[in-house]
């Protein structure tokens, strides 16, 4: 994408006025220091990236852009990647976790 693409991008937003938030979902994997894949963590690092840049380019038109990290959901991907079943899978995240009594699900997060 060249600089002139960019432009027209921001001349059309200027031309809308748009307001509203961005919400992106992110992943504490980029806050700390363990064992995560390195594919999964690459691209985790790359929508961090893109929020940065999105705060800085869609803020002056007030679109707010930001992220929430849920703490790892048991989903398929995570109990596959770590070869136990769900139940361990959630004690073991859970009791770690600063939120005591509620085990989040994946709905907890994203819904249709």
């Amino acid at each position: 994408m060249d600089r002139t693409t960019l432009d027209t991008d921001n001349e059309k937003l200027k031309r809308l006025k748009l307001k509203g938030v961005l919400l992106f979902t992110a992943n504490l994997a980029t806050e700390t220091i363990g064992e995560a894949l390195y594919d999964y963590l690459m691209s985790k690092y790359a929508v961090l990236g893109l929020i940065k840049n999105l705060c800085v380019e869609l803020g002056q038109y007030g679109i707010r852009v930001n992220s929430i990290a849920p703490i790892v959901s048991a989903t398929p991907f995570f109990r596959n990647a770590m070869g136990i079943d769900k139940k361990t899978f959630e004690e073991l995240l859970y009791a770690s976790a600063n939120l005591k009594g509620v085990v989040s699900k994946a709905a907890d997060v994203w819904r249709r």
